[in-house]
C-alpha cells in the first residue's frame, strides 16, 4: 500500500544540509566569542586587584672543603649517613642519632645555632654521594649539603665537603661567613674523629 504523496517525509538536500551545517558553525563561533567577552573582563579584574610580588636581593654563600680519612669509603658512607655523623659534619645537633640519611625522603629533627628544624635527603648514591638539604622551622633561608666520597689507592678515603646558604642579611654576609667557616673547621675535626675512632 502507497501513501499519499503529503504523508511522505522530505529528503533535505545536500545544499540545504550544507547551510544548516554552516549556521551551527556560526552559532559555535558566536558562542566561544561570547564567552570569552565574559572571561576577558573578569581576568584583567582580578590582575588590577592583584599586587606584584614582592623580590629581596640576597646572598648565596658556598663553603667547599675536602677531608682525608684513614678509614675505606665503605666504613665512611655507613658513619656519614648516620644522623650521628651527618649532624657531626655540617655542626648540627640532635636527640634522634640512631636514624639514618640514606635514602631520599629520610628526614632527621636537628638544631643548629638557634634554629630548630628538619635535615632531609634529598639524594644519595651508596659508597659515593650524599646530599641534605636543612629545613629551618621559620623557612627564613635556604640551606643545602653536598658530601662526595672518593676512594684512594691507599685504602682511605678523599671526603669532598660542599656547603650552600642563602643571607638575606646582606651588610652582616661577611661576618656570619667567618663564623660559619670556623664552625665548619671543627666540624670536619669531630667528624674525622668519629671515623677514625681517634
Amino acid at each position: 500500500m502507497r501513501f499519499p504523496a503529503f504523508h511522505r517525509r522530505p529528503v533535505p538536500s545536500m545544499r540545504f544540509r550544507r547551510v544548516v551545517a554552516r549556521s551551527r558553525r556560526a552559532l559555535a563561533g558566536a558562542a566561544a566569542s561570547c564567552a570569552s567577552l565574559l572571561v576577558v573582563p573578569a581576568l584583567g579584574a582580578a590582575l588590577a586587584q592583584a599586587a606584584d610580588p614582592a623580590y629581596k636581593k640576597t646572598a648565596l654563600v658556598r663553603f667547599d672543603s675536602t677531608l682525608e680519612l684513614a678509614k675505606p669509603a665503605a666504613d665512611v658512607w655507613q658513619k656519614l649517613c648516620s644522623a650521628e655523623g651527618f649532624c657531626a659534619l655540617g655542626g648540627f645537633k640532635t636527640k634522634a642519632k640512631a636514624k639514618r640519611l640514606e635514602h631520599v625522603g629520610d628526614t632527621v629533627a636537628a638544631s643548629v645555632w638557634q634554629d630548630n628544624g628538619v635535615l632531609v635527603c634529598t639524594m644519595a648514591v651508596p659508597g659515593k654521594e650524599l646530599r641534605v638539604s636543612w629545613e629551618p622551622e621559620n623557612g627564613s633561608y635556604l640551606c643545602h649539603k653536598q658530601v662526595k666520597l672518593e676512594a684512594t689507592a691507599s685504602g682511605s678515603t678523599r671526603l669532598t665537603f660542599v656547603d650552600r646558604y642563602s643571607d638575606d642579611k646582606l651588610d652582616t654576609v661577611d661576618a656570619t661567613a667567618k663564623l660559619v667557616a670556623a664552625e665548619t673547621t671543627k666540624a670536619l675535626a669531630a667528624f674525622k674523629m668519629l671515623v677514625e675512632g681517634k
